[in-house]
C-alpha cells in the first residue's frame, strides 16, 4: 500500500506539472483574450486534468482511492478565477459521480470544497501575492486538506475509521507541500512571463524612441560593422535597412576611409566613454553633407558596441557661414556709414572709432585719437556727457540721445547728436556704443530760424493789433447781419401765411370746379335730349339747314359732356387717396396695349415694349397714366402709315425714368410748357380730337407719386414723353 501511495503521488505530481505548464503557456499569455468562452474552455481543460488525476490514483480499498485533485482545484481557484474553476469542478465532480463506489460522496465533496476554498481565498485575500505568498500558500494548503479529512465523515461507517487513520498523515504532510510547490511554481511562471512582457514592452518603447528620433542612429561593433540602425538613418542616407546592415560605418563617412583612423576614434570613445566630433557623410547617390556625431560605448550581454547619433548640420553650417558673411557685411556698413560710430570699453576709453568718425574730426587712423571722450568734449557740455555714461552703467537697457560740442583736429568746436547704448554684456560687442552725426550746420540753421522766429513774433504782434481792429468791425457787421436775419424771418412767416391761404384758395377752386362741372351736366343732358327729339319727331318739318344746326348742337353737347367728365376726373385726382402696392409695370403696359389693340384694331407690331422694372404706386392711377400717354401716341401717329411706338425705361440716380416715344406729328418745343395745362392744345380739334385734359391728368398723377413729367419733340418727327418714379419706393 505504501508503494502504491508513492507511485500514485509521483504520477499526480507529473500531471500537476502539466497543469502548471497549461497556466504558463495558455492562461498567463492570453491576457487580452480572456473572454467568457476562453474561460469556460480553460475550465473544461482543467476538468480534463482533474479526470486524469482521478484516473491515476492510489487505491486504498476497492471503491476508495485518492489523488491530488484537491491540490489542482484549490490552486485553480486561486489562479484561474471563478468561471474556469467552477467549470472544472463541474466536469471533475460529474466524472467522479460516474465512477461511483463507496467514496463517491467524499470524492464529490472534496472537489466542491477544494475549488470553493481556492476561490474564497482569492476573493478575501486579493493581495496574497504581494505580501507573504509562501505563508498564504501553506495556510491554504492546510485548510483545504483539513477540510478534505473532514469529508471522510461521508464514507461508510465500516471503512471511515480505517481510511482516516491511513490517509491522515500523507494528506496533512504531503498534500499541503504539493499545494505550496505547485503554487510557487505557477507564481514563478507568472513572474517570468510578466518580466518577459515588461522586457518586450521596454524593447518596443526603446525601438519606438529610436525610430522616432530626429537624428540618425547606428550601432556598430568595434570593427565598424553596422549591426542596427533606425528609420531616420535609412531616410537620410537613401539606403534600405538591409543595405545599411551590410555596410561599415567607414562606408558612410566621406572623411574617415581608413580603418586605422576609425580605430583611433573608437579608442577615443573607449577612453572618454563618449566622443563628439564633426564629419561629412556620403549618401547612396554620392551626395555629401556635414554631420555632428555623438558616439558612446555600450555593453550588450557582455560585448562592447559603439552607438552613434548622427545629426545633419547642413543648416547650422549655412547659418555659421551666414554669420561670417553678415559680420563682413556689418563691418562694411560700419566702414561706409555716413554717421560716426565709437566704441568705449568698460573704463570709458576709446576701443574703436569708425572711419567716418575719424574723417568727421580730421583724423586719419585710430592711433591719433587716444584717451576718452571727456578730453574732446566742450567744458560746458562735459557734465551732461558724464551723467549719460554713468546712467548707462546703472541702467544698461536705457538708450539716450543728447547734443553736445566736440573739438576736431583743427581746434574747431562741432555740434554732434549722439545716441549712447550699453552693450558691454553682449559678448559680440562688449562696449558702450556711441552713434553720432555732425549737426553743426543744423545748429547754425536753428540759430537762424530762432532769429527769424523772433522777427516773426514781432510781426505777429503787429498783425494781431490789426486783426483786433478788424474783429471789432466784423462785430459791428454781425449785429447788422442779425438784424437782417430777423427781417428775413418776419418775411418768411408772411410767406408761410400766404402759402396757407393759397392752398385754401386752391382747394376752394377745385371744389368749385367739381361743383360747376357737376351742375353743368343737367342742362347739357336737357339740350342733348331736346335736340334728339327735334331730329326724331320733327324731321319732316326741319329743312336741311335746321337739321345741320341740330347735329352741331348735339355734337357740341357731347363734347361738352366729355370736357366735364375730364374736368371731374382731374378734380378727383386732388381729393382721392393713393393706394400703394408693388406694380408689375411691364404687365400693366401690355394689358393696356391689349385693350387698345382690341378696341382700335391696331397692328401688334406697331407698339414695342422693352423690359420695364417694377415700381411701387397706385395701380389704378398708373394705368390711367399709360392709357392717356398711349392714346396720345396712337392718336398723333395715326396719320403715319409706318407708325412706330416704343416704350422703355432706364435708371437715373434715385429714380426710374419711363418713356413712350412715337414717330407722329410731333410738336414745337417753343410751346412745350403748354402741354400739361388743362384744356391747352397744340393742334386744332379738326386735326385731332380731344379735350386737352389727358396730359394734365398725367402730370397730376405723377406729381402725387413724387415724380416728374416732361416731353421732347420736333414737328413732323414725333414726340417722347417722360415721367419718373422714386426707385427707393421699391425698398
Amino acid at each position: 500500500m505504501e508503494e502504491s501511495i508513492v507511485v500514485g503521488l509521483i504520477q499526480n505530481i507529473a500531471i500537476l506539472l502539466t497543469f502548471s505548464m497549461l497556466y504558463d503557456y495558455f492562461w498567463s499569455r492570453n491576457e487580452n483574450r480572456k473572454n467568457i468562452y476562453f474561460k469556460i474552455s480553460s475550465g473544461i481543460v482543467l476538468g480534463g486534468i482533474g479526470i486524469i488525476l482521478i484516473l491515476t490514483p492510489w487505491h486504498f480499498i476497492p471503491g476508495i482511492f485518492f489523488d491530488t485533485r484537491s491540490v489542482m482545484l484549490s490552486i485553480s481557484g486561486l489562479f484561474f478565477g471563478p468561471l474556469a474553476t467552477i467549470t472544472a469542478m463541474i466536469v471533475t465532480g460529474l466524472y467522479r459521480i460516474f465512477m461511483g463506489g463507496d467514496g463517491v460522496f467524499m470524492g464529490v465533496a472534496v472537489v466542491v470544497t477544494s475549488g470553493t476554498i481556492g476561490l474564497l481565498w482569492r476573493y478575501f485575500r486579493p493581495d496574497w501575492r504581494k505580501k507573504n505568498h509562501l505563508f498564504e500558500l501553506v495556510a491554504m494548503g492546510f485548510v483545504v486538506h483539513l477540510v478534505m479529512l473532514g469529508c471522510t465523515v461521508l464514507l461508510p461507517d465500516e471503512i471511515r475509521t480505517e481510511t482516516t487513520k491511513n490517509i491522515a498523515l500523507p494528506v496533512i504532510l504531503i498534500y499541503p507541500f504539493a499545494t505550496v510547490l505547485l503554487g510557487m511554481l505557477m507564481l514563478n511562471q507568472a513572474k517570468n512571463w510578466n518580466t518577459r512582457q515588461a522586457l518586450n514592452v521596454s524593447e518596443k518603447k526603446f525601438r519606438r524612441i529610436i525610430e522616432q528620433a530626429t537624428d540618425a542612429m547606428y550601432i556598430s561593433d568595434l570593427e565598424g560593422n553596422i549591426i542596427d540602425t533606425n528609420h531616420q538613418a535609412c531616410k537620410r542616407m537613401n539606403y534600405t535597412r538591409e543595405e545599411l546592415l551590410n555596410l561599415k560605418v567607414t562606408d558612410l563617412d566621406a572623411q574617415v576611409e581608413e580603418i586605422e583612423k576609425m580605430k583611433g576614434i573608437f579608442e577615443e570613445i573607449n577612453e572618454n566613454e563618449s566622443f563628439t566630433f564633426e564629419s561629412v557623410h556620403r549618401r547612396k547617390n554620392g551626395e555629401t553633407f556635414p554631420v555632428e556625431i555623438n558616439s558612446s560605448m555600450i555593453d550588450i550581454e557582455g560585448t562592447h558596441y559603439i552607438i552613434g547619433f548622427v545629426r545633419d548640420i547642413t543648416e547650422r553650417k549655412k547659418a555659421e557661414q551666414e554669420i561670417v558673411r553678415m559680420g563682413k557685411h556689418y563691418q562694411a556698413l560700419i566702414e561706409k556709414a555716413p554717421d560716426g560710430i565709437v566704441l568705449l570699453n568698460a573704463e570709458g576709453n576709446f576701443k574703436f572709432i569708425s572711419p567716418s568718425a575719424l574723417k568727421m574730426f580730421g583724423y586719419s587712423n585710430n592711433e591719433e585719437v587716444t584717451g576718452n571722450p571727456s578730453e574732446y568734449t566742450h567744458p560746458e557740455d562735459l557734465p551732461m556727457v558724464l551723467a549719460v555714461l554713468e546712467g548707462l552703467i546703472q541702467n544698461p537697457s536705457h538708450i539716450q540721445t543728447i547734443k553736445y560740442r566736440f573739438i576736431d583736429r583743427t581746434g574747431k568746436w562741432k555740434w554732434v547728436e549722439s545716441t549712447f547704448s550699453n552693450l558691454l554684456a553682449d559678448p559680440s560687442v562688449e562696449a558702450i556704443v556711441i552713434n553720432f552725426r555732425d549737426i553743426t550746420d543744423r545748429k547754425l540753421n536753428e540759430e537762424e530760424i530762432s532769429k527769424l522766429n523772433e522777427e516773426l513774433e514781432q510781426k505777429v504782434m503787429e498783425r494781431t493789433v490789426e486783426l483786433e481792429k478788424r474783429s471789432r468791425q466784423l462785430l459791428d457787421n454781425e449785429v447788422a447781419l442779425l438784424n437782417l436775419v430777423e427781417d428775413l424771418n418776419l418775411k418768411s412767416e408772411e410767406l408761410q401765411r400766404s402759402t396757407a391761404q393759397l392752398e385754401i384758395a386752391n382747394k376752394e377752386l377745385e371744389a368749385f370746379s367739381y361743383s360747376v362741372s357737376h351742375d353743368l351736366r343737367a342742362p347739357l343732358r336737357a339740350i342733348s335730349g331736346f335736340v334728339s327729339i327735334l331730329l326724331e319727331d320733327y324731321e319732316q318739318v326741319l329743312d336741311s339747314e335746321g337739321k345741320r344746326i341740330c347735329n352741331i348742337i348735339h355734337s357740341n353737347a357731347i363734347k361738352m359732356g366729355q370736357l366735364i367728365d375730364d374736368l371731374l376726373s382731374f378734380s378727383r385726382l386732388v381729393r382721392s387717396e393713393l393706394h400703394h402696392s408693388k406694380i408689375d409695370m411691364e404687365g400693366l403696359v401690355k394689358n393696356v396695349i391689349s385693350e387698345f389693340e382690341s378696341a382700335q384694331n391696331i397692328d401688334s407690331n406697331t407698339i414695342l415694349v422693352q423690359k420695364l422694372p417694377q415700381v411701387v404706386g397706385d395701380p389704378n392711377l398708373m394705368k390711367q397714366v399709360w392709357v392717356n400717354l398711349l392714346s396720345n401716341a396712337i392718336k398723333y401717329s395715326s396719320k403715319n402709315k409706318d407708325a412706330q411706338i416704343s416704350i422703355g425705361s432706364y435708371p437715373e440716380q434715385n429714380e426710374l425714368v419711363y418713356y413712350i416715344k412715337d414717330n407722329g406729328v410731333g410738336f414745337d418745343m417753343e410751346y412745350v410748357h403748354k402741354l400739361f395745362g388743362v384744356f391747352h392744345r397744340l393742334h386744332s380739334i379738326a386735326e385731332f380730337e380731344g379735350t386737352g385734359v389727358g396730359l394734365a391728368i398725367v402730370q397730376r398723377i405723377i406729381s402725387r407719386h413724387r415724380g416728374r413729367v416732361w416731353a421732347e419733340g420736333k414737328v413732323g418727327e414725333g414726340a417722347t414723353f417722360y415721367f419718373t418714379l422714386p426707385a427707393s419706393s421699391l425698398k
